[in-house]
């Protein structure tokens, strides 16, 4: 597939400080690459995201984690890119409506491309893996799905918990649904985005404060990818961060799937070197508490336990609990699951 690439003719009208230039020499935004770049605070990282997307050439998305640092990233690409003829490039901080041309870069939050469907996407997801465990269990899928339907009229109860319990495993285990899946997890607005995006020719994603994709939104990031691939587009992916997720974290697996290791980094000691760092040693102070702070911790702690020995360890505290945080579901949701409907089965 030939992709256009409107961004090959645009330049950086700012000169770069000598460590992202040391940098930009050591990486390649080729098509279909992976880059894992890091470099701290005030190192410049939306110069080099952009200075790379207009290396690739090909339209390109930039996500980022809040609607803050998205203007950041439509003002300064605005700012200090130019098109062959001088001018300001197409930028865009949304998605085009009817009628109108896609911009060359866009810049949205991650939020934009990953909105969950406001019905009932967790339980779909959570009966079909429910539909798939029978399976595995020896039924047919027909005679699963005649024993679930059984269950849901029956014993509306347990059908509901069985439900809720696959939808806490399927939220934990995102990473392992299918294309289709993931689709049906998302709004329609957001699924009428990634489409846009797709049909726009896309082929660069920019990745931004990219240690927040350790749960939902790096899934979507992925379909996006896996999309975008079965179109022909070899996608190029950037991700930018400062500070790398720790490897101990429970998403790790799924934020080095996605990104790899790190291709790059940014020494601290260059940017504190070039005026844009202010250099810093972190310090603890221990100290004991007062004695009228003592005194208020004692009284706090006291009247903690006795919250709690009035309202959870009641007889009727957990139905209390789950009044505050789950309104309308009783403590009979606890209760563990059947695996027939009433009546046998």
């Amino acid at each position: 597939m030939t992709m256009e690439r409107p961004l090959a003719s645009w330049s950086l009208d700012a000169p770069l400080r000598g460590y992202q230039a040391d940098l930009l020499a050591r990486v390649s935004p080729a098509d279909g690459a992976t880059l894992h770049l890091v470099a701290p605070p005030g190192a410049g990282k939306t110069m080099l995201g952009l200075a790379l997307a207009a290396r690739n050439g090909r339209r390109a998305l930039v996500l980022t984690p809040t609607t803050v640092i998205r203007a950041q990233w439509t003002e300064q690409a605005s700012r200090f890119l130019r098109t062959s003829d001088g001018g300001a490039p197409a930028v865009a901080d949304r998605i085009p409506g009817a009628g109108e041309e896609p911009a060359d870069l866009t810049v949205l939050t991650y939020q934009a491309l990953s909105v969950v469907d406001s019905t009932t996407p967790w339980e779909t997801a959570a009966r079909s893996r429910w539909l798939d465990d029978l399976v595995s269990d020896g039924r047919t899928p027909a005679r699963a799905g005649a024993w679930l339907n059984d269950l849901a009229a029956d014993n509306p109860t347990a059908y509901a918990r069985g439900l809720r319990s696959r939808a806490a495993t399927v939220r934990a285990r995102i990473d392992e649904l299918d294309d289709d899946a993931v689709a049906a997890l998302l709004a329609p607005g957001a699924r009428e985005r990634l489409d846009a995006l797709i049909d726009a020719g896309t082929a660069t994603i920019v990745l931004d404060e990219c240690h927040h994709l350790r749960a939902h939104w790096a899934v979507v990031v992925h379909y996006l990818r896996r999309r975008l691939a079965a179109a022909g587009a070899a996608p190029t992916l950037i991700g930018l961060t400062a500070t790398e997720p720790s490897s101990e974290d429970r998403s790790w697996r799924r934020y080095r799937a996605l990104l790899g290791d790190v291709d790059a980094e940014v020494p601290v000691p260059a940017v504190v070197r070039s005026g844009h760092l202010a250099p810093h040693r972190p310090l603890a102070w221990f100290a004991l508490p007062t004695p009228e702070e003592t005194s208020f911790l004692t009284t706090a702690g006291a009247e903690l336990r006795h919250r709690i020995a009035q309202y959870l360890l009641a007889p009727d505290g957990i139905d209390y609990l789950l009044g505050l945080v789950a309104p309308g579901l009783g403590a009979d949701a606890l209760a563990p699951v059947s695996d027939a409907p009433a009546g046998g089965g």
